[in-house]
């Protein structure tokens, strides 16, 4: 690696750049541990924490809920063909239960919430009284002028009492102890795929299979007739005939459980509409780097070779759950079909060429643990759609980590911008707050152990915030509205409303709105006169504009600007005022970098350059390369698939260009759509010229 902060200035400091000079069979240590590099220079801003951390052996108070996706349906008992053991009990209510039962009364909920408050008890027996571990399940009340999803919905909190360490290491535990985040996948098939027309039902080969993917991933797999006809849909001719006889396999489980078996489904697939499967081995921080920039790259190679690519998710383990006996995808798995094995190997080759042609660059990022860990809660999949949208590649901590560092990585140093203005972007939308009550009311009777337990869980549930408490202060964090609901609901209690107080909330604003340090530009004919002028332009400061007699505009900007500071409050509400709309308005300008179109950025006048034998967009090739190691797998069903053999390719040109190819056609025989995103315009292959 090389430092290149000299190329891009003091201002960009922690880049690096990295070639990929392993091969595909052997990888560096995982990138998703591996945060002992050293980081880059933060300047002090001369102000306090948000959140100071208490002095050892004080007795901190942590309430948060825990994202258990109470309100996800199971399906409709009449559509369900298929069940893989035990999902049927699990996601359908009882014979007898009553009409308008909420989904949080569904077993496979009612069992997660148990599950927990079982871990929690034993947390607190094993801890000798060091720990109290408290569950506290509730619907939200509404909150006047905040608007915060369903209220139906159950909320799980978890309330923790000991020492700061304890109390931080637990929480992290509990997350990734439990099934948070549930989910459910569906694939549409053709029912002529999987019905046996003699025996009146699905064909006993691709139930096993089901079975299997079920025992495998430890998801709960159904087969659903087709779904039932929109009656306006019919009436104002949109209906799709062709969608009648689509049959429907719908996966239940936690985020990569239902992701390995969508997957191993829609091999089953194409393994039915006897196409080969073969796979290769390919470091995962690469994957979405090879992919391109709204998975051009790897279109253009689907539609060249006549194959479907599979990738493994980008955050493998992001959570540590795994359910008992599962098993999990391999992160450097690829795996590939097609219609022979010479298109497999077309694919593989191309794949290759492009590895063998990617330079790195990488930069660190650091964030505030709190808020890294509600972006892996709330914000995961769209940071899943910025990378692909990028063609970039981010390495985040394991939730609960407390590890504030992530690591951006790209092709070039504008899409690794790009990727990091819109990270800061999502951060910048949660927010840390502080309530500290300096002068407690005398006549107000301070609130005990148990009261303080059950305040901070009705807080939490209602908001949606984080809440911490020690001596008689509040941290809060969390997203705007739940930040904001947090401090309305604290503002209600009596013994904080009859005390003295002080409150303080930390936003973060993206990089546009942290410039105040520059001189707008000299408009001149000479292209040279603004370089060379005199030193009484130099000399200027803001200083010598306000008492330079007639500067208006610098005393207009000066007098709004202090009656701003005049006329501002010190409610909760309005330390919110603006915070939404900066936030807002780094989204659309990321926005508008990302939907602009792909440009080199040494070269932004659209004109291809002729290539250039020494340099490629300004940085020397990698000395060596990547070999690549094959494998071939999953046997099913019809088809000649290899016996794991390893194929050695010859290396390829850097940079090897394709010529355009048109769309793959697509006629209807069954199979449903591999892409991952829309569909982009076609691309030369290989690094930007």
């Amino acid at each position: 690696m090389h430092k290149i902060s000299n190329f891009t200035g003091s201002a960009r400091h922690g880049w690096e750049k990295m070639t990929p000079s392993m091969g595909f069979g052997m990888s560096r240590p995982h990138p998703q541990h591996d945060m002992s590099v050293t980081p880059p220079i933060k300047r002090s801003m001369g102000t306090q924490p948000a959140s100071p951390v208490p002095a050892p052996g004080t007795i901190v108070n942590l309430s948060f809920n825990v994202p258990f996706s109470s309100n996800l349906a199971g399906p409709e008992v009449e559509d369900v063909i298929y069940a893989s053991p035990g999902a049927f009990s699990r996601w359908t209510f009882p014979e007898g239960t009553a009409e308008g039962t909420p989904f949080h009364k569904l077993p496979v909920h009612a069992n997660n919430v148990e599950t927990l408050r079982s871990l929690c008890r034993a947390m607190s027996e094993n801890s000798e009284g060091r720990l109290q571990a408290t569950v506290t399940s509730s619907s939200p009340n509404p909150i006047p002028g905040l608007q915060r999803g369903p209220l139906k919905a159950l909320v799980t909190n978890v309330c923790l009492s000991g020492e700061q360490e304890m109390v931080t290491r637990m929480r992290g535990r509990i997350l990734n102890d439990t099934p948070i985040s549930l989910r459910c996948e569906t694939v549409d098939i053709d029912s002529n795929l999987i019905i046996d027309p003699s025996a009146d039902g699905a064909r006993a080969d691709v139930l096993s299979h089901l079975d299997g993917v079920a025992d495998c991933t430890k998801a709960d797999i159904f087969l659903l007739g087709p779904k039932q006809i929109d009656e306006s849909a019919s009436f104002n001719g949109n209906l799709d005939s062709n969608l009648e006889s689509r049959l429907r396999i719908v996966v239940y489980g936690d985020m990569e459980s239902a992701e390995h078996a969508k997957t191993r489904i829609l091999i089953m697939i194409d393994q039915i509409l006897g196409r080969q499967v073969d796979t290769l081995r390919l470091e995962l921080s690469l994957h979405t780097l090879v992919c391109g920039r709204a998975r051009r790259n790897i279109k253009l190679i689907e539609s060249a070779t006549s194959t479907a690519i599979y990738m493994p998710p980008p955050f493998p383990q992001i959570y540590g759950y795994i359910p008992p006996g599962a098993t999990r995808r391999s992160r450097d798995e690829v795996i590939i079909t097609g219609e022979s094995q010479d298109n497999i190997l077309q694919a593989k080759k191309r794949i290759h060429d492009l590895v063998i042609g990617t330079k790195t660059f990488v930069k660190d990022v650091h964030v505030t643990n709190n808020k890294l860990d509600s972006i892996l809660l709330e914000r995961l999949d769209k940071i899943r759609k910025i990378i692909e949208a990028n063609g970039s590649y981010v390495i985040l901590p394991q939730l609960g980590l407390q590890q504030g560092i992530v690591r951006v990585q790209a092709t070039d140093i504008l899409n690794v911008e790009r990727t990091v203005r819109e990270i800061m972007a999502l951060a910048g939308q949660f927010y840390s707050a502080s309530w500290w009550v300096t002068h407690p009311d005398p006549s107000q009777r301070p609130p005990t152990a148990g009261d303080i337990r059950a305040m901070l869980s009705d807080i939490c549930i209602n908001s949606g915030a984080e809440i911490s408490f020690e001596k008689l202060n509040f941290h809060i964090n969390g997203s705007d509205d739940a930040v904001k609901a947090a401090m309305m609901v604290i503002g209600g209690i009596p013994f904080v409303k009859k005390s003295q107080y002080t409150m303080r909330v930390k936003i973060e604003l993206a990089n546009e709105h942290k410039e105040f340090r520059a001189e707008p530009p000299v408009v001149t004919d000479s292209p040279t006169r603004s370089t060379f002028a005199g030193d009484e332009a130099e000399q200027r400061s803001l200083f010598d504009k306000i008492r330079k007699p007639g500067s208006m505009g610098s005393m207009s900007s000066l007098s709004s600007f202090l009656d701003r500071r005049k006329n501002g409050s010190g409610s909760p509400g309005s330390l919110f005022k603006h915070a939404s709309s900066n936030a807002s308005k780094a989204s659309l300008v990321s926005m508008e970098s990302r939907d602009s179109g792909y440009r080199n950025p040494w070269n932004d006048s659209g004109i291809n350059l002729p290539d250039d034998d020494n340099h490629h967009n300004g940085w020397p090739l990698a000395g060596t390369r990547p070999a690549l190691q094959m494998e071939n797998k999953f046997p099913f069903g019809t088809g000649n698939f290899g016996n794991g053999t390893t194929v050695s390719l010859p290396g390829g040109v850097a940079g090897d260009a394709t010529p355009k190819h048109d769309a793959r056609a697509s006629a209807d025989s069954g199979r449903p759509s591999t892409s991952h995103s829309a569909s982009g315009y076609p691309a030369p292959i290989g690094p930007p010229r």
